[in-house]
C-alpha cells in the first residue's frame, strides 16, 4: 500500500513539475515579448520627436534621425492614422527583416526600402518591406489599421525624403503566395502598364482609381509569413 502511495505521489509530483516548467516558459515568453514591444515603441516615440507636421506637410530633422541610424532615407506616415515610422535602406533585403532601427536583433524588424530602389523621386515602383511574423509588430499594425479603414475611407500616405514630401493614395490591397511580380523595379513603357493592371486587379477592394503608365507607385509589402505562407501587399499611386 505504501509503495502504491509513493508511486502516486511520484506521478503527482512529476505533473506538478511539468506544469511549473510550462508556466515558467510562458512567463519568460511574455517578458521577452513585452521587451520587444516596449523597445519598438520606445524607438518609434524617439523618432517621432524628430518630426513636425503642419497641414499634412511633414518636416523631418534627418540629421537627428541619422544619428539614430545613418541608413534612414525616408519617413512614412499614413494620414489620419496612428502610423508613422522612419524608413531605412541598406545593400540587401535581409538585415532589417529582423533588426530594429538601432541595428539590434528584433522580431519586429523595421520598415526598409528594397536595395534596388533609389528613393530619388523617380522610382516607378518604390518598394518598402516589413516583417509580418508578429501580428502586433510594425507591419502587423499597419495591416490591421488599413483593413479597418479602407472599406470606409480613402487612405493617403505621405513619404518624406530629404528632398521632398511625396503623397500617395492606396489603390490596391491583397495577399498572395509565392510571387515576386509586385516588387518589380525594372520596367519599360510596355510592361509597366501590365504591372499596373495586374496588381490593381488583385485588390480585395475596387478603389476606382485611374492608373496611367506615367504614374509612380509606392508598394508596401510583408515578407512571407512562416505560418500562413502569405505575403501582404499594399500599392499606392503617387498623387
Amino acid at each position: 500500500m505504501k509503495r502504491e502511495n509513493m508511486k502516486l505521489n511520484s506521478k503527482k509530483n512529476r505533473r506538478i513539475i511539468v506544469v511549473l516548467i510550462v508556466l515558467i516558459v510562458v512567463a519568460i515568453a511574455v517578458v521577452v515579448y513585452s521587451g520587444y514591444r516596449n523597445k519598438t515603441e520606445s524607438i518609434i516615440n524617439k523618432a517621432i520627436k524628430c518630426v513636425t507636421i503642419n497641414d499634412k506637410k511633414i518636416s523631418v530633422n534627418f540629421k537627428k534621425l541619422k544619428k539614430m541610424n545613418k541608413d534612414v532615407v525616408a519617413y512614412i506616415k499614413f494620414e489620419d492614422m496612428d502610423i508613422e515610422f522612419p524608413v531605412v535602406k541598406t545593400d540587401n533585403n535581409e538585415f532589417y527583416a529582423n533588426h530594429n532601427l538601432y541595428k539590434r536583433k528584433s522580431k519586429d524588424g523595421w520598415l526598409f526600402v528594397d536595395y534596388k530602389c533609389k528613393v530619388d523621386g523617380y522610382d516607378k515602383n518604390l518598394v518598402i518591406y516589413g516583417n509580418s511574423e508578429n501580428k502586433d509588430g510594425i507591419f502587423g499594425n499597419i495591416v490591421k489599421k488599413v483593413n479597418s479603414k479602407m472599406y470606409k475611407d480613402n487612405i493617403y500616405i505621405t513619404l518624406a525624403t530629404e528632398k521632398e514630401n511625396i503623397r500617395y493614395q492606396l489603390f490596391s490591397a491583397y495577399q498572395i503566395k509565392d510571387d515576386v511580380y509586385y516588387n518589380k523595379t525594372d520596367f519599360n513603357s510596355v510592361n509597366y502598364t501590365n504591372f499596373l493592371n495586374i496588381v490593381n486587379k488583385r485588390s480585395v477592394k475596387d478603389f476606382k482609381i485611374e492608373l496611367k503608365k506615367e504614374d509612380n507607385v509606392l508598394t508596401i509589402a510583408s515578407q512571407k509569413n512562416s505560418e500562413t505562407g502569405y505575403i501582404t501587399v499594399l500599392h499606392a499611386k503617387k498623387i
